[in-house]
Protein backbone atom coordinates (compact mmCIF):
# COMPACT_ATOMS: atom_id res chain seq x y z
CA UNK A 1 0.00 0.00 0.00
CA UNK A 2 1.68 3.56 -0.91
CA UNK A 3 1.36 6.50 0.65
CA UNK A 4 -1.88 7.56 -1.05
CA UNK A 5 -3.88 4.54 -0.15
CA UNK A 6 -2.79 4.38 3.08
CA UNK A 7 -4.35 8.74 3.80
CA UNK A 8 -7.45 7.37 1.89
CA UNK A 9 -7.52 4.42 4.20
CA UNK A 10 -7.29 6.63 7.61
CA UNK A 11 -9.70 8.98 6.41
CA UNK A 12 -12.22 6.55 6.05
CA UNK A 13 -11.59 5.36 9.11
CA UNK A 14 -12.38 8.74 10.38
CA UNK A 15 -15.39 9.47 8.58
CA UNK A 16 -16.86 8.23 11.49
CA UNK A 17 -15.70 9.22 15.31
CA UNK A 18 -13.74 5.61 17.10
CA UNK A 19 -15.49 4.10 19.65
CA UNK A 20 -12.58 5.94 22.34
CA UNK A 21 -13.99 9.42 21.10
CA UNK A 22 -17.65 8.35 21.06
CA UNK A 23 -17.08 7.52 24.90
CA UNK A 24 -15.22 10.94 25.64
CA UNK A 25 -18.08 13.02 24.01
CA UNK A 26 -20.25 11.37 26.21
CA UNK A 27 -18.35 12.04 29.33
CA UNK A 28 -17.84 15.60 28.29
CA UNK A 29 -21.53 16.69 28.03
CA UNK A 30 -21.99 14.42 31.20
CA UNK A 31 -19.74 17.30 32.57
CA UNK A 32 -22.84 19.63 32.83
CA UNK A 33 -24.72 17.26 34.71
CA UNK A 34 -21.80 16.09 37.63
CA UNK A 35 -18.71 18.03 38.71
CA UNK A 36 -15.47 15.54 39.39
CA UNK A 37 -12.71 16.98 41.71
CA UNK A 38 -9.85 14.05 39.83
CA UNK A 39 -7.94 15.01 36.97
CA UNK A 40 -8.82 13.39 33.13
CA UNK A 41 -7.66 13.50 29.74
CA UNK A 42 -9.52 14.10 27.10
CA UNK A 43 -8.69 11.90 24.33
CA UNK A 44 -6.75 11.61 21.84
CA UNK A 45 -3.82 12.81 24.16
CA UNK A 46 -2.93 9.00 24.90
CA UNK A 47 -2.06 8.52 21.48
CA UNK A 48 0.72 11.01 20.54
CA UNK A 49 2.95 7.83 19.94
CA UNK A 50 1.79 8.08 16.23
CA UNK A 51 4.13 9.96 14.26
CA UNK A 52 3.14 10.21 10.13
CA UNK A 53 5.78 12.15 7.92
CA UNK A 54 9.31 13.89 9.02
CA UNK A 55 7.37 16.30 11.74
CA UNK A 56 4.05 15.43 12.04
CA UNK A 57 3.36 14.01 16.10
CA UNK A 58 -0.85 14.46 14.86
CA UNK A 59 -2.93 13.91 12.18
CA UNK A 60 -5.23 16.87 11.85
CA UNK A 61 -8.48 15.94 12.91
CA UNK A 62 -10.86 15.19 10.49
CA UNK A 63 -14.28 17.05 9.43
CA UNK A 64 -16.73 14.67 10.94
CA UNK A 65 -14.92 14.65 14.23
CA UNK A 66 -14.56 18.45 14.05
CA UNK A 67 -18.48 18.71 13.87
CA UNK A 68 -18.96 16.29 16.87
CA UNK A 69 -16.25 18.08 19.54
CA UNK A 70 -18.09 21.26 18.53
CA UNK A 71 -21.03 20.18 20.27
CA UNK A 72 -19.46 19.59 23.21
CA UNK A 73 -20.40 22.73 25.59
CA UNK A 74 -16.88 22.68 27.62
CA UNK A 75 -15.01 22.54 24.06
CA UNK A 76 -16.81 25.02 22.78
CA UNK A 77 -16.29 27.31 25.43
CA UNK A 78 -12.78 26.50 25.51
CA UNK A 79 -12.30 27.19 21.59
CA UNK A 80 -13.85 30.42 21.99
CA UNK A 81 -11.38 31.49 24.61
CA UNK A 82 -8.15 30.70 22.59
CA UNK A 83 -8.78 32.45 19.68
CA UNK A 84 -6.00 34.84 19.93
CA UNK A 85 -3.70 31.75 19.80
CA UNK A 86 -3.70 29.96 16.96
CA UNK A 87 -1.70 27.19 18.65
CA UNK A 88 -3.61 26.40 21.46
CA UNK A 89 -6.91 26.89 18.82
CA UNK A 90 -5.61 23.61 17.12
CA UNK A 91 -4.57 22.28 20.60
CA UNK A 92 -8.25 22.04 21.08
CA UNK A 93 -9.77 21.31 17.56
CA UNK A 94 -7.37 18.14 18.40
CA UNK A 95 -8.69 17.59 21.50
CA UNK A 96 -5.95 18.12 23.47
CA UNK A 97 -6.80 19.24 26.35
CA UNK A 98 -6.77 17.86 30.12
CA UNK A 99 -10.15 17.96 31.79
CA UNK A 100 -9.38 18.95 35.90
CA UNK A 101 -12.46 20.61 37.03
CA UNK A 102 -10.74 20.86 40.76
CA UNK A 103 -12.98 23.27 42.83
CA UNK A 104 -11.86 25.30 46.37
CA UNK A 105 -13.85 27.36 48.63
CA UNK A 106 -12.90 30.03 50.70
CA UNK A 107 -15.87 31.88 52.62
CA UNK A 108 -18.51 33.19 49.55
CA UNK A 109 -15.87 32.93 46.53
CA UNK A 110 -15.24 29.08 44.70
CA UNK A 111 -12.64 28.75 42.35
CA UNK A 112 -12.87 25.64 39.91
CA UNK A 113 -9.90 24.86 37.37
CA UNK A 114 -11.75 23.53 34.28
CA UNK A 115 -8.89 22.25 31.97
CA UNK A 116 -4.96 22.57 31.35
CA UNK A 117 -3.48 22.43 27.51
CA UNK A 118 0.34 21.64 28.84
CA UNK A 119 3.12 20.46 27.31
CA UNK A 120 7.00 20.61 29.26
CA UNK A 121 7.30 24.26 27.81
CA UNK A 122 4.07 25.44 29.27
CA UNK A 123 1.19 25.03 31.07
CA UNK A 124 -1.99 26.78 30.41
CA UNK A 125 -4.91 26.80 33.30
CA UNK A 126 -8.31 27.89 32.43
CA UNK A 127 -10.15 28.32 35.66
CA UNK A 128 -13.50 30.58 36.94
CA UNK A 129 -14.64 32.57 39.80
CA UNK A 130 -18.02 32.43 41.12
CA UNK A 131 -19.62 34.35 43.89
CA UNK A 132 -23.02 35.39 45.75
CA UNK A 133 -21.91 38.47 47.68
CA UNK A 134 -18.46 39.80 45.29
CA UNK A 135 -18.79 40.67 42.04
CA UNK A 136 -15.73 42.41 40.33
CA UNK A 137 -13.85 39.28 41.32
CA UNK A 138 -10.17 39.21 40.31
CA UNK A 139 -7.15 36.49 41.05
CA UNK A 140 -3.30 36.88 41.44
CA UNK A 141 -1.74 33.76 40.58
CA UNK A 142 1.56 32.15 42.17
CA UNK A 143 3.34 28.78 41.89
CA UNK A 144 5.30 26.39 44.08
CA UNK A 145 6.28 22.90 44.49
CA UNK A 146 3.85 20.70 46.61
CA UNK A 147 6.00 20.80 49.69
CA UNK A 148 5.79 25.05 49.44
CA UNK A 149 9.32 25.33 47.91
CA UNK A 150 10.10 28.04 45.36
CA UNK A 151 9.80 27.07 41.46
CA UNK A 152 12.72 28.77 39.17
CA UNK A 153 12.38 30.17 35.68
CA UNK A 154 8.84 30.63 34.93
CA UNK A 155 6.68 33.52 34.14
CA UNK A 156 3.28 34.19 35.00
CA UNK A 157 0.26 36.12 32.65
CA UNK A 158 -3.13 36.28 32.32
CA UNK A 159 -4.22 36.48 28.83
CA UNK A 160 -7.46 37.92 27.54
CA UNK A 161 -10.72 35.62 26.78
CA UNK A 162 -13.61 35.58 24.64
CA UNK A 163 -17.28 34.75 25.24
CA UNK A 164 -19.09 35.96 28.33
CA UNK A 165 -16.09 36.24 30.02
CA UNK A 166 -16.82 33.38 33.10
CA UNK A 167 -13.23 31.78 32.07
CA UNK A 168 -10.39 32.99 32.72
CA UNK A 169 -6.84 32.21 31.41
CA UNK A 170 -3.23 31.98 33.04
CA UNK A 171 -0.43 31.07 31.24
CA UNK A 172 2.67 29.71 32.90
CA UNK A 173 5.53 29.64 30.99
CA UNK A 174 9.11 27.58 31.83
CA UNK A 175 12.75 29.07 30.53
CA UNK A 176 14.87 26.37 32.11
CA UNK A 177 13.82 23.20 33.47
CA UNK A 178 10.47 21.81 31.72
CA UNK A 179 7.38 21.99 33.55
CA UNK A 180 7.25 20.21 36.94
CA UNK A 181 4.73 16.79 36.89
CA UNK A 182 2.54 18.56 39.84
CA UNK A 183 2.54 21.92 41.44
CA UNK A 184 0.44 24.11 43.94
CA UNK A 185 -1.51 26.93 42.30
CA UNK A 186 -2.59 29.53 44.74
CA UNK A 187 -5.28 32.32 43.86
CA UNK A 188 -5.38 35.67 45.85
CA UNK A 189 -8.93 36.58 45.08
CA UNK A 190 -9.79 40.71 45.07
CA UNK A 191 -12.95 42.32 44.83
CA UNK A 192 -14.35 45.52 45.51
CA UNK A 193 -16.00 45.84 48.89
CA UNK A 194 -17.47 49.39 50.66
CA UNK A 195 -15.77 50.52 53.83
CA UNK A 196 -18.13 49.73 55.92
CA UNK A 197 -17.68 45.85 54.74
CA UNK A 198 -21.08 45.42 52.96
CA UNK A 199 -21.09 44.55 49.27
CA UNK A 200 -23.36 46.33 47.02
CA UNK A 201 -24.49 45.25 43.72
CA UNK A 202 -22.47 45.95 40.40
CA UNK A 203 -24.10 48.73 39.23
CA UNK A 204 -23.37 51.25 42.98
CA UNK A 205 -20.22 49.54 43.25
CA UNK A 206 -18.62 51.16 39.76
CA UNK A 207 -19.91 54.50 40.75
CA UNK A 208 -19.14 54.20 44.94
CA UNK A 209 -16.05 56.64 45.41
CA UNK A 210 -15.20 54.27 48.96
CA UNK A 211 -14.87 51.72 46.96
CA UNK A 212 -11.61 49.32 47.34
CA UNK A 213 -9.59 46.77 46.42
CA UNK A 214 -10.03 44.29 49.43
CA UNK A 215 -8.83 40.05 49.39
CA UNK A 216 -11.59 38.26 49.44
CA UNK A 217 -10.43 34.56 49.24
CA UNK A 218 -7.50 32.42 49.38
CA UNK A 219 -7.73 29.72 47.15
CA UNK A 220 -5.27 26.47 46.41
CA UNK A 221 -5.20 24.02 43.55
CA UNK A 222 -2.81 21.00 43.66
CA UNK A 223 -2.61 20.09 39.87
CA UNK A 224 -0.72 17.50 37.98
CA UNK A 225 0.94 17.52 34.51
CA UNK A 226 -0.52 13.94 32.69
CA UNK A 227 2.47 12.55 32.01
CA UNK A 228 1.69 11.97 28.21
CA UNK A 229 1.74 15.64 27.94
CA UNK A 230 5.17 16.01 29.85
CA UNK A 231 6.51 14.56 26.51
CA UNK A 232 4.98 16.40 24.05
CA UNK A 233 7.38 18.07 22.34
CA UNK A 234 9.33 16.74 18.99
CA UNK A 235 13.24 17.96 18.22
CA UNK A 236 14.43 19.24 15.13
CA UNK A 237 18.21 19.83 14.59
CA UNK A 238 18.63 22.33 11.96
CA UNK A 239 22.76 23.69 12.46
CA UNK A 240 22.43 26.35 9.65
CA UNK A 241 24.92 29.36 10.01
CA UNK A 242 23.63 32.50 8.70
CA UNK A 243 25.66 35.60 8.32
CA UNK A 244 23.19 38.69 8.60
CA UNK A 245 24.10 42.59 8.78
CA UNK A 246 27.75 41.46 9.35
CA UNK A 247 27.04 39.59 11.87
CA UNK A 248 26.60 35.61 12.68
CA UNK A 249 24.24 33.11 14.38
CA UNK A 250 23.40 29.45 13.69
CA UNK A 251 20.32 27.96 13.89
CA UNK A 252 20.39 25.24 16.03
CA UNK A 253 16.71 23.73 16.68
CA UNK A 254 13.67 23.45 16.75
CA UNK A 255 11.48 22.57 19.59
CA UNK A 256 8.08 21.57 18.86
CA UNK A 257 5.42 21.91 21.45
CA UNK A 258 1.36 21.79 21.20
CA UNK A 259 1.53 25.29 22.61
CA UNK A 260 4.20 27.07 20.72
CA UNK A 261 7.52 26.80 18.72
CA UNK A 262 11.33 27.83 19.65
CA UNK A 263 13.76 28.09 17.02
CA UNK A 264 17.18 28.33 19.37
CA UNK A 265 20.11 30.29 18.32
CA UNK A 266 23.90 30.65 19.05
CA UNK A 267 25.95 33.37 18.13
CA UNK A 268 29.17 34.05 17.15
CA UNK A 269 31.80 34.97 19.60
CA UNK A 270 33.81 37.41 17.27
CA UNK A 271 29.92 39.49 16.77
CA UNK A 272 30.29 43.50 17.51
CA UNK A 273 27.22 43.25 18.94
CA UNK A 274 24.40 40.90 20.67
CA UNK A 275 21.31 39.66 18.94
CA UNK A 276 18.29 40.87 20.47
CA UNK A 277 15.60 40.42 18.26
CA UNK A 278 15.03 38.43 15.21
CA UNK A 279 12.31 38.25 12.32
CA UNK A 280 11.13 34.70 10.80
CA UNK A 281 8.71 32.83 10.19
CA UNK A 282 8.19 29.06 9.77
CA UNK A 283 6.73 27.46 5.97
CA UNK A 284 5.68 24.08 5.96
CA UNK A 285 5.49 22.84 2.45
CA UNK A 286 1.86 22.65 2.40
CA UNK A 287 2.25 26.75 2.10
CA UNK A 288 1.04 27.28 5.31
CA UNK A 289 2.76 29.52 7.44
CA UNK A 290 3.34 30.11 11.10
CA UNK A 291 4.33 33.38 12.61
CA UNK A 292 5.97 34.73 15.63
CA UNK A 293 4.26 34.74 18.68
CA UNK A 294 2.22 38.14 19.12
CA UNK A 295 0.43 37.24 22.09
CA UNK A 296 2.86 36.11 25.02
CA UNK A 297 6.33 35.42 25.60
CA UNK A 298 7.96 36.28 22.69
CA UNK A 299 11.33 34.87 23.43
CA UNK A 300 14.27 33.91 25.87
CA UNK A 301 17.01 35.74 27.08
CA UNK A 302 20.49 33.93 27.61
CA UNK A 303 21.19 33.67 31.51
CA UNK A 304 24.72 34.11 30.23
CA UNK A 305 25.08 37.03 28.62
CA UNK A 306 22.71 40.16 26.85
CA UNK A 307 21.74 38.41 23.89
CA UNK A 308 18.26 36.36 22.78
CA UNK A 309 18.87 32.94 22.18
CA UNK A 310 15.24 31.43 21.92
CA UNK A 311 12.54 32.59 19.64
CA UNK A 312 8.71 31.94 19.81
CA UNK A 313 6.41 31.53 17.10
CA UNK A 314 2.70 29.71 16.63
CA UNK A 315 2.99 25.84 16.29
CA UNK A 316 2.64 22.97 13.65
CA UNK A 317 2.67 20.30 15.77
CA UNK A 318 -0.69 18.89 14.17
CA UNK A 319 0.43 19.36 11.01
CA UNK A 320 1.77 16.72 8.89
CA UNK A 321 4.74 17.96 6.57
CA UNK A 322 7.21 16.27 4.81
CA UNK A 323 9.69 19.65 5.08
CA UNK A 324 9.41 22.87 6.07
CA UNK A 325 11.30 26.26 5.32
CA UNK A 326 12.36 28.79 8.08
CA UNK A 327 12.70 32.23 6.46
CA UNK A 328 14.30 35.03 8.02
CA UNK A 329 14.26 38.66 7.16
CA UNK A 330 15.37 40.53 9.74
CA UNK A 331 17.24 41.63 13.13
CA UNK A 332 17.66 43.72 15.96
CA UNK A 333 21.40 44.04 17.61
CA UNK A 334 22.77 45.52 20.23
CA UNK A 335 26.70 46.72 19.94
CA UNK A 336 28.67 44.97 22.91
CA UNK A 337 29.83 48.47 24.21
CA UNK A 338 25.94 50.01 24.26
CA UNK A 339 25.39 47.56 27.29
CA UNK A 340 24.84 50.62 29.28
CA UNK A 341 24.51 54.41 28.05
CA UNK A 342 25.15 57.35 30.43
CA UNK A 343 22.26 60.16 30.71
CA UNK A 344 22.27 63.25 32.01
CA UNK A 345 18.66 63.92 33.29
CA UNK A 346 19.02 67.80 33.35
CA UNK A 347 20.43 68.30 30.14
CA UNK A 348 18.38 65.49 28.59
CA UNK A 349 21.90 64.45 27.10
CA UNK A 350 23.02 60.83 26.69
CA UNK A 351 26.17 59.41 25.31
CA UNK A 352 24.15 57.29 22.53
CA UNK A 353 20.96 56.24 21.65
CA UNK A 354 19.09 53.39 20.21
CA UNK A 355 17.99 54.01 16.47
CA UNK A 356 15.05 56.38 16.16
CA UNK A 357 14.71 57.06 19.76
CA UNK A 358 15.66 60.16 21.58
CA UNK A 359 15.21 61.44 24.71
CA UNK A 360 12.52 63.63 25.07
CA UNK A 361 11.42 65.02 29.12
CA UNK A 362 12.83 64.40 32.20
CA UNK A 363 10.98 65.67 35.42
CA UNK A 364 11.90 64.99 39.20
CA UNK A 365 9.83 64.09 41.41
CA UNK A 366 9.97 63.73 45.45
CA UNK A 367 9.66 59.57 44.67
CA UNK A 368 12.81 60.06 41.54
CA UNK A 369 12.30 60.64 38.02
CA UNK A 370 10.24 60.92 35.10
CA UNK A 371 11.70 60.08 32.13
CA UNK A 372 9.96 60.31 28.80
CA UNK A 373 11.82 59.38 25.17
CA UNK A 374 10.55 59.81 22.06
CA UNK A 375 10.43 56.77 19.41
CA UNK A 376 9.17 56.61 15.75
CA UNK A 377 6.84 53.64 15.23
CA UNK A 378 7.48 50.96 13.21
CA UNK A 379 4.12 50.66 12.39
CA UNK A 380 1.10 52.27 13.22
CA UNK A 381 -0.07 52.16 16.55
CA UNK A 382 2.27 49.92 18.07
CA UNK A 383 5.20 50.56 20.50
CA UNK A 384 7.98 48.41 21.40
CA UNK A 385 10.72 48.27 24.65
CA UNK A 386 13.46 50.98 23.68
CA UNK A 387 15.34 49.61 27.66
CA UNK A 388 15.31 47.12 29.97
CA UNK A 389 13.83 47.32 32.87
CA UNK A 390 16.93 48.24 35.65
CA UNK A 391 19.17 51.44 36.01
CA UNK A 392 22.49 52.49 37.59
CA UNK A 393 22.28 55.43 40.08
CA UNK A 394 25.02 57.89 40.85
CA UNK A 395 26.46 55.64 43.08
CA UNK A 396 26.61 52.25 41.23
CA UNK A 397 23.73 51.42 42.74
CA UNK A 398 21.25 49.23 40.10
CA UNK A 399 17.38 49.49 40.58
CA UNK A 400 14.45 48.35 38.98
CA UNK A 401 12.07 50.16 37.06
CA UNK A 402 8.77 49.64 38.01
CA UNK A 403 6.44 51.34 36.17
CA UNK A 404 5.99 52.75 32.46
CA UNK A 405 3.40 54.02 30.10
CA UNK A 406 2.87 54.65 26.32
CA UNK A 407 0.93 57.43 24.49
CA UNK A 408 0.88 57.86 20.74
CA UNK A 409 1.24 60.94 18.56
CA UNK A 410 -1.79 61.93 16.92
CA UNK A 411 -0.24 61.68 13.56
CA UNK A 412 1.04 58.51 14.08
CA UNK A 413 4.10 59.01 13.10
CA UNK A 414 6.06 58.92 17.02
CA UNK A 415 4.77 57.25 20.50
CA UNK A 416 6.08 58.44 23.67
CA UNK A 417 7.42 56.02 26.88
CA UNK A 418 7.88 56.90 29.75
CA UNK A 419 9.70 55.30 32.99
CA UNK A 420 10.05 56.24 36.71
CA UNK A 421 13.02 55.55 38.48
CA UNK A 422 12.03 54.92 41.73
CA UNK A 423 14.64 56.55 44.56
CA UNK A 424 16.81 58.16 42.22
CA UNK A 425 18.64 60.94 44.17
CA UNK A 426 21.20 62.47 41.16
CA UNK A 427 20.41 63.52 37.95
CA UNK A 428 23.48 60.85 36.12
CA UNK A 429 22.09 57.51 35.45
CA UNK A 430 22.87 54.26 32.97
CA UNK A 431 20.17 53.12 31.55
CA UNK A 432 20.15 49.78 29.48
CA UNK A 433 18.83 49.73 26.10
CA UNK A 434 16.79 47.16 24.91
CA UNK A 435 18.42 47.37 21.35
CA UNK A 436 20.84 49.84 19.09
CA UNK A 437 19.95 49.00 15.94
CA UNK A 438 17.86 47.11 13.72
CA UNK A 439 17.98 45.29 10.38
CA UNK A 440 15.85 44.40 7.55
CA UNK A 441 17.05 41.37 4.83
CA UNK A 442 17.34 42.83 1.20
CA UNK A 443 15.50 39.69 0.40
CA UNK A 444 13.79 36.92 2.52
CA UNK A 445 16.89 34.20 3.73
CA UNK A 446 14.94 30.86 3.37
CA UNK A 447 16.49 27.62 5.36
CA UNK A 448 14.95 24.20 3.69
CA UNK A 449 14.80 21.67 6.34
CA UNK A 450 14.15 18.39 5.09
Amino acid sequence: MNRMEEYRALARELETPPPALEYTLTRALARDRARRRRNRLLRPLGALAGVLGAFVVLVNVSAPIARAVSQVPGLRELAAAVTVSPSLTRAVENQYVQWVEQADTDGDVTGTVEYMIADPGQVNVFYTLESSLYADLDATPRIQALDGTELESYSLSSRPVEGDGTLRWLVINFFGDPAPESFRLTLEVTAREARDGQAPDAHIWEESPVARETVVAVLEFDLTVDPQAAQAVKRVALDRTLELDGQKITLTELEIYPTHLRLDVAEDEGNSAWLRGLQFYVQLDSGETFLPVTNGVLSNRSQDHPGITSYRADSFYFCDARSLTVVVTGAEWLDKDMEWVEVDLKTLEAERMPQDAQLWQARQLDQGWLVTVRVRQREENTAHSVFLSSFRDEEGVERGIWSSSVRFDEDGEYFYETVLLADCPGSRVWLQPAYTQRWTAEEPISIRIR
